[in-house]
């Protein structure tokens, strides 16, 4: 393949990345909208239910690291097409459960088969897009999270009333599958991986040793480790409506898509930012993002019932954008900042740090509020933005070769 046929294959690498994260990301967050039908047809109760969202997480937590490191060593392309064909297959096995423990197996299972793409995909844009470009494609590829979650909020309860839970499940592995052949069948490998990956020898522990020895890689994690707060804040955020501002429940999910909205619209605005305004800096918008996080805190920390409701939209937009919409620049930035040969290594070691905050921040910022009240809450996050600021500050960039 030619420089000029890379230059718009790249595109084609593009979609399947995000079309390949749109179906793992349906899968990932199949339990919610699913939840009332199974609770009921297995007799579960909450914490149950809740349980097999915590193993589909855990799962994919235990994938991360050894994906990575397997996808500095492995074609990209198989990684990521056996990785949507796994998933795919143990979402499938949600068909045949008849209780509580069968569940929790198979939604670890596909939670760690799902484990790989994230590093896969990451690998996958920085290989194929150059630094001027790179950010605004990560941006994009990470809207397929938003695009994920709501396609199953969607269609997944019209489906179960229509047939069955269990067929959401088989339509959502099958779709799983589906996508993984195709990514076999139509991804080309890119020259750099050809080059490299026959004559990459280290081992797994020098590799990661690398990895933790870098202190500007150590600093965006701990910074994404701080950013993992906006699952709290999507978790309490319509709770925070109805009991503090008086909104209606409907208003609140409203005002709650808005949010996310804002961090679908962010991530590939940063990113075009980033690439074409800042000169492929990452360190300076993401400082805008930290600042932005950190005001929009403090604002919620004083917000009060007497404000206009098109007022809060606008706010919630701004706080979803810095709030939802940091992973896809946070991800080129690691990418970068690891160089070629370890993204994949450096993305499943900072999505370690990040699933941790994701399971600690919601725990946290609930004892905060039933201990003093939301706007206490609030002014915590508003600290993790301040704390970010700084240790974005501290980070050194490295310069990016073209590809």
């Amino acid at each position: 393949m030619d420089h000029k046929e890379r230059l718009g294959y790249r595109w084609i690498i593009l979609a399947i990345c995000w079309f390949g994260y749109v179906v793992a990301m349906t899968q990932r967050l199949s339990i919610g909208p699913l939840a009332p039908f199974i609770k009921t047809s297995l007799n579960l109760n909450n914490y149950q239910i809740g349980m097999f969202t915590s193993a589909v997480f855990v799962g994919y937590m235990v994938a991360l690291v050894p994906a990575g490191l397997i996808v500095d060593r492995i074609n990209e392309r198989w990684v990521i097409g056996f990785s949507e064909i796994l998933g795919g297959i143990f979402i499938c096995c949600m068909f045949f459960i008849r209780g509580f423990y069968e569940g929790i197996i198979f939604m670890g299972l596909c939670g760690f088969g799902l484990g790989a793409i994230l590093p896969a995909t990451s690998k996958a844009i920085m290989l194929w897009f150059t630094e001027k470009e790179r950010a605004t494609a990560m941006g994009i590829k990470h809207t397929s999270i938003n695009v994920g979650g709501i396609l199953g909020a969607v269609s997944f309860p019209v489906l179960a009333l229509a047939t069955s839970w269990r067929h959401c499940f088989l339509a959502a592995g099958l779709m799983g599958i589906f996508v993984g052949l195709m990514t076999l069948l139509i991804y080309r490998t890119h020259p750099f991986t050809h080059n490299t990956s026959a004559q990459h020898t280290e081992s797994f522990y020098k590799s990661l040793k690398k990895i933790i020895q870098n202190k500007d890689i150590i600093l965006v994690s701990l910074v994404g480790f701080f950013a993992t707060v906006e699952f709290a804040i999507i978790t309490f955020f319509v709770l925070f409506l109805k009991e503090e501002l008086r909104y209606a429940v409907v208003t609140g999910g409203f005002l709650l898509a808005t949010l996310e909205a804002g961090g679908a619209f962010g991530k590939p605005l940063f990113g075009l930012i980033s690439d074409k305004i800042m000169n492929g800096s990452r360190k300076k918008v993401y400082l805008i993002i930290c600042s932005l996080w950190c005001l929009g805190a403090i604002f919620m920390a004083l917000a009060s019932k007497e404000l206009t409701t098109s007022f809060i939209i606008i706010v919630c937009a701004f706080l979803g954008m810095a709030c939802i919409g940091w992973s896809g620049l946070h991800f080129t930035l690691v990418a970068e900042l690891a160089g070629k040969e370890l993204v994949g290594s450096a993305t499943g070691f900072t999505s370690v740090i990040l699933s941790l905050g994701a399971l600690t921040w919601p725990v946290f910022l609930g004892k905060i509020i039933d201990w003093q009240d939301y706007k206490t809450a609030w002014l915590v996050i508003s600290v993790l933005g301040g704390i970010s600021f700084f240790l974005i500050k501290a980070v050194q960039e490295k310069d990016t070769e073209v590809v």
